[in-house]
C-alpha cells in the first residue's frame, strides 16, 4: 500500500526546500519563484485534512484534474521540482570538487529537460556558470 502524506505537509517541506533554490542565485530566481507558485497553488486547492490521494482522487470526480489551474497539474510541477533537488544534491555528494555546474546539469536534465523547449533548455543552460560554486553555497 501507499504510503499517505497529508498535502500540508508536502507544502510546509517545499517551502524549505525553496529556499536552497534561492541561494543558487539570481539565474534561478524564476525557478524559485515557479517552484513556489505551485506550491502555493496546491495548497489552495487542497483541503486542512486533504492527503495526496483524496486531493487527486476530488479532481478527478470533478472533471478538474486535467485543468490549467488544478491542483494535480500543480503536483506534476513540485513533483518534478522535488526529483531535481533530490538528484543535485545527489549529484554534489558524488561529484565532490568544487563546481556544482555538472550536477545541476544533471538534476535538470531528469525531470524538466524533456518537457522544456528548445528556448528554455538554452537559457537553463546558459545560466549554469552563473552557479555559485560549492564554497560559496556551503556559506550561505
Amino acid at each position: 500500500m501507499m504510503p499517505t502524506t497529508l498535502s500540508i505537509t508536502l507544502v510546509q517541506g517545499c517551502r524549505v526546500g525553496s529556499t536552497f533554490v534561492g541561494y543558487l542565485g539570481l539565474p534561478f530566481k524564476f525557478a524559485q519563484l515557479e517552484f513556489l507558485s505551485k506550491v502555493n497553488d496546491l495548497n489552495k486547492g487542497a483541503r486542512a485534512d486533504d492527503t495526496l490521494e483524496t486531493l487527486i482522487d476530488r479532481e478527478i470526480e470533478q472533471n478538474l484534474a486535467k485543468k490549467h489551474y488544478s491542483s494535480s497539474r500543480s503536483l506534476i510541477r513540485v513533483k518534478r521540482s522535488t526529483i531535481m533537488l533530490s538528484v543535485m544534491f545527489e549529484q554534489m555528494v558524488t561529484r565532490g570538487g568544487n563546481s556544482i555546474v555538472g550536477a545541476v546539469s544533471k538534476s535538470y536534465e531528469k525531470p524538466f529537460a524533456a518537457y522544456h523547449g528548445w528556448a528554455t533548455r538554452t537559457a537553463v543552460f546558459a545560466s549554469l556558470p552563473a552557479l555559485p560554486t560549492r564554497a560559496k553555497l556551503m556559506v550561505a
